[in-house]
């Protein structure tokens, strides 16, 4: 389904289920948009209770590091307002996955 956003652009709104580390012909996402943007990963967002929203596929050329899981961006604000189940914490400056983070992605992912 195609819909207009309040902006003006057209989004491709698709509801599709798979699993992680398909083989090429099960992967609903390379039936959708073609070998260009061949899968190496997705993107999860998760909202404050570690609840999945969205999954966004991922071309090889997008991911950085050869880590299982990368944490892209943190909501800051949304953070402080709900601490996250404590699935991230704040290190340094550096936001990073904590070890309840870790394994909600592995039984997201698993």
């Amino acid at each position: 389904m195609v819909v207009e956003l309040h902006d003006g652009r057209r989004a491709l709104v698709v509801n599709a289920m798979g699993r992680l580390f398909m083989d090429p012909l099960d992967d609903p996402f390379r039936a959708l948009l073609g070998d260009e943007l061949a899968r190496r990963g997705y993107e999860i967002a998760l909202n404050y209770n570690g609840v999945a929203f969205a999954l966004l596929p991922r071309a090889q050329s997008e991911i950085k590091g050869r880590a299982k899981f990368q944490l892209l961006s943190v909501n800051e604000p949304e953070y402080r307002a709900h601490p996250c189940r404590k699935l991230v914490v704040q290190r340094g400056g550096r936001w990073q996955l904590t070890n309840v983070g870790q394994r909600e992605l592995e039984l997201l992912v698993n």
